[in-house]
């Protein structure tokens, strides 16, 4: 950004449209080896100014409007998926409290079958799900 310089009521902060290479790097934050993969994809517009058409070098210009918008699709892409690991989060975690609900109704049946005299299994079965010799 750069300002216009004249009487203090009437400066004004110019905002360039296109940038070059390192101020697009330090505008986005993001680095030329990120930013040029996306410029090949078409996703940020760019323009190559060069001396004449036959140059092999010159300078590369990146749209700052096209940059914004790559930004905030990519952080759409982000949020959407937070939203989806958060919903399967939740969803194993559901299936946890489901299983430590039958965990303890199987504890409170075989605390019922002591009392009542019935046959006692043992407890590593009734955790584990595992037969173990002393339940034969």
């Amino acid at each position: 950004m750069s300002i216009i310089e004249g009487p203090l009521d009437t400066r004004v902060a110019l905002v360039p449209r296109w940038l070059r290479m390192a101020a697009a790097v330090k505008y986005s934050g993001l680095s030329k080896s990120y930013l040029y993969p996306a410029i090949v994809d078409g996703k940020i517009r760019s323009a190559c100014l060069r001396a004449h058409q036959e140059a092999t070098r010159g300078i590369r210009l990146v749209d700052r409007l096209s940059l914004d918008e790559f930004i905030i699709a990519r952080n759409e892409g982000v949020e959407t998926r937070i939203a989806a690991q958060r919903e399967k989060v939740a969803s194993r975690l559901e299936a946890l409290g489901g299983h430590q609900a039958r965990l303890k109704q199987r504890a409170a049946k075989l605390e019922s079958n002591a009392k009542h005299g019935k046959k006692r299994s043992n407890p590593e079965t009734l955790v584990t799900g595992v037969r173990t010799p002393l339940d034969v």
